[in-house]
């Protein structure tokens, strides 16, 4: 890009990762063909000063040239992050006395979390996991923040490996990691994801073990949204979320709208209205018959003094709500 292949090797050594094809390009007689272009070149900081002088008149460029500069500064961004968890990890083990420790006899910052936490304007929870991370990072995963470096994945890519396997052993770890890591920068995300599962089948087969090490990872999120909204997410065991679900679509086809004439929404909009009916304590039923379509006849009142929480057993057939 710009002027990537204009630099002469001048008894320089050859590019590295230089292809076979590249080879026979410069036997043949072009001198340009040893010299890696923006997509190819290992980023660092002179190259993001190269590439940040290139671009700095963005309407001169061509189209090629734009997409050039995109590619560059994905790698770049991917370098910085990798920097960023190296300087994390040693961060993660230095002394609050600043003193020089010897590696081997380290113990783990007291506090390490919060103030990455803190420096970063990250949640503690965020926080400690970019940390963890990071050491992950620099230990047995260290060849995926290798990649990381060499700009050949991307910063997301590195998460999901370190996300994935956060649970299991080294060993597994780096089994797993062996398998996807060759072909990662040439997935997307959601094959990527796809790739580690089959590695952790292959693996570790034992699927009792797998689940109980995702187990751990349940979960309840919030995260905040536009215009007064936020979404909560809930990671589960895969037969517990389907049943939460059920019960909240046979709940849902028996909610009975506040004004009839509006309709009581989508089916989406009245699980939604029954989820939050139901833990806020507000959930009732009106009847203990089930109609023909499996739906259990329910509707939110005020919660009071008198009426904090409502608890709906499954009995029998149906649930019914029983104030408490």
């Amino acid at each position: 890009m710009f002027d990537t292949r204009s630099a002469v090797l001048g008894g320089a050594e050859p590019w590295a990762g230089a292809t076979e094809q590249a080879w026979r390009n410069w036997e043949t007689g072009d001198p340009e063909a040893l010299i890696p272009t923006v997509a190819e070149a290992a980023p660092s900081g002179v190259f993001t000063l190269e590439l940040d002088a290139a671009v700095r008149e963005v309407e001169v460029l061509t189209a090629a040239e734009l997409v050039d500069a995109a590619i560059g500064f994905e790698r770049v961004a991917a370098w910085a992050m990798a920097r960023q968890a190296a300087v994390l990890a040693e961060f993660a083990h230095r002394p609050a006395d600043e003193s020089l420790v010897p590696t081997a006899t380290r113990e783990p910052r007291a506090f390490a979390a919060e103030e990455v936490a803190l420096a970063l304007t990250l949640a503690p929870r965020v926080g400690a996991e970019r940390l963890e991370q990071a050491e992950r990072l620099d230990g047995v995963l260290r060849p995926t923040r290798d990649a990381l470096a060499a700009g050949r994945i991307c910063h997301g890519r590195a998460r999901l490996i370190a996300g994935m396997l956060a649970e299991h052993d080294d060993g597994t770890a780096a089994a797993v990691q062996a398998r996807v890591l060759p072909g990662a920068g040439r997935q997307t995300w959601s094959q990527l994801r796809a790739a580690i599962t089959r590695a952790l089948l292959v693996v570790e087969p034992d699927q009792a073990e797998r689940h109980r090490k995702a187990k751990r990872r349940r979960s309840v999120e919030l995260y905040p949204g536009q215009n007064g909204m936020a979404t909560l997410v809930a990671t589960l065991t895969a037969t517990d979320a389907t049943t939460c679900f059920g019960w909240l679509t046979r709940l849902a086809r028996g909610v009975e709208p506040d004004h009839p004439d509006q309709g009581a929404g989508s089916m989406d909009q009245r699980r939604a209205d029954v989820l939050v009916a139901l833990l806020t304590g507000r959930l009732v039923t009106t009847s203990d018959e089930v109609d023909s379509g499996g739906a259990t006849p329910v509707q939110a009142v005020p919660v009071g003094a008198l009426r904090p929480l409502v608890q709906v057993v499954a009995g029998g057939d149906h649930p019914h709500g029983h104030g408490r």
